[in-house]
């Protein structure tokens, strides 16, 4: 991975920790590649590196279904989705990078920003 996906990658983490919002835009972000049938299921049974990962598969679903019904995580939900989601940053990268290309030309510019949509 090049520098500058690094330093995305690490602003990424950063992000999750601290923005609720960054938090369930990433879950959201993930769960939307997860096949029809996983998101169905709420399991992972495709083996194609995309989504969530077999043991995080039943929860993050379960909180992507909430987000997406217009609710938020809060408390110990959100701080389990922090610490969950985190792991897909290198993923949520190549991401960022498929929807908007120019962000990851103008990586500095977005390590220091500390609001953003990178996922959209």
């Amino acid at each position: 991975m090049s520098k500058e996906k690094e330093m995305l990658k690490a602003k990424i983490k950063h992000m999750i920790s601290t923005n609720p919002a960054w938090t369930e835009k990433a879950i959201i972000a993930l769960y939307n590649y997860q096949t029809a049938y996983e998101q169905n299921i709420e399991n992972t049974v495709e083996h194609n590196s995309v989504g969530f990962n077999a043991p995080d598969a039943h929860r993050l679903t379960y909180y992507a279904k909430w987000i997406r019904s217009g609710k938020h995580l809060t408390g110990h939900h959100l701080t389990k989705a922090q610490s969950m989601i985190k792991k897909y940053s290198g993923q949520l990268v190549e991401i960022a990078a498929q929807n908007n290309p120019d962000k990851l030309e103008k990586v500095k510019t977005i390590v220091v920003e500390t609001q953003g949509n990178l996922f959209q």
